[in-house]
């Protein structure tokens, strides 16, 4: 194993891999470093890696780049999980993404931007040096008490030296200013700041709707994971979702009586697809869903609910033309 990696950090590994990716459609620096099992990485056509990067998979991790996405140099990537980076996402320099993170797409980071999805336990046993309470929690069945997944939504902007602590979801469209440190969950479409951050402002007045249609522009911010996407090739415009990227979205329930999730969709081929704990299987073409929504997943008049493409074939998507509730 240690003779492996030494391979891959040699000189004409990294042109060979650099090389192998241009063929593909992938621009990346040769002095760039791909650390772990080959199949861990996947760069999406047009993305462009900058030098001196550090990207590492261990075990059965796995980091997925986007279509188009722009990182500069010096930026280091390490999972024991997943780690994906949305279409369009440009993250400049020596920023440092870790663990369990999901990157929607179209965001900033500014330079020096850290993200992690792990930390050092201080408070599980504290008499007990720092790496002990480590070790012990790390001997326990359950050891997602170390990994608390970070998920950084569409449209987002980091500023420059800004944090995003363990178990953190900002949220769609919203600002980080510089310097700042989210400790807390930041509602769509908030601009925060400070150390712990707090919300010193909006971008818009975010109230989700009773029904979503994929092809207004409008309604879009309700669609918290997804790809607009116009019409083509005979296809009505709307959201894309695929194995990436999953269809999550927030509904308003106008009435105690709407207990009935409606999709309209337009699927690429045959799909498997996971709503609400359920597998759904669909044909390929247009088609509609109805599906009961279960208790316990409303929160005050809101439906938030995620369409996952079970599929692992890349080429294999989904289009949301509609959802609404009944």
């Amino acid at each position: 194993m240690f003779a492996l990696r030494h391979l891959r950090s040699t000189f004409i590994w990294r042109y060979w891999t650099t090389f192998r990716y241009i063929l593909k459609g992938v621009r990346i620096f040769p002095s760039t470093q791909l650390s772990g099992v080959t199949s861990g990485f996947r760069f999406g056509k047009g993305s462009k890696v900058g030098a001196r990067c550090k990207f590492g998979v261990i075990g059965e991790g796995r980091i997925g780049i986007g279509k188009n996405v722009w990182i500069s140099s010096d930026v280091e990537m390490e999972t024991v999980t997943a780690l994906y980076i949305g279409e369009g996402t440009s993250i400049q320099r020596r920023c440092t993404i870790n663990g369990s993170v999901r990157v929607g797409f179209g965001c900033i980071f500014a330079p020096n931007v850290f993200v992690s999805s792990g930390t050092h336990p201080f408070r599980f046993s504290p008499h007990l040096p720092i790496r002990e309470q480590e070790r012990s929690i790390a001997r326990l069945e359950n050891r997602a008490n170390l990994d608390e997944p970070v998920w950084i939504q569409d449209d987002c902007w980091l500023g420059v030296n800004s944090v995003v602590c363990p178990g953190v979801t900002v949220g769609k469209g919203s600002i980080v200013g510089a310097n700042a440190v989210v400790t807390q969950d930041v509602p769509p479409y908030t601009v925060v700041g400070g150390v712990p951050a707090k919300k010193i402002g909006s971008r818009l007045d975010w109230n989700p709707k009773s029904a979503i249609d994929g092809s207004q522009v409008l309604d879009f911010p309700y669609v918290l994971s997804g790809l607009l996407r116009p019409a083509h090739d005979g296809i009505p415009a709307g959201v894309k979702a695929n194995y990436d990227v999953p269809f999550h979205a927030v509904l308003k329930l106008e009435g105690s009586s709407q207990n009935v999730l409606g999709i309209r969709y337009f699927a690429s081929e045959p799909l498997n697809l996971s709503l609400f704990g359920d597998v759904l299987k669909v044909s390929a073409g247009a088609g509609s869903l109805d599906v009961k929504v279960p208790r316990g997943v409303i929160k005050d008049g809101i439906l938030e609910f995620a369409l996952i493409v079970k599929d692992r074939n890349c080429s294999a998507s989904i289009t949301i033309l509609e959802a609404w509730c009944s």
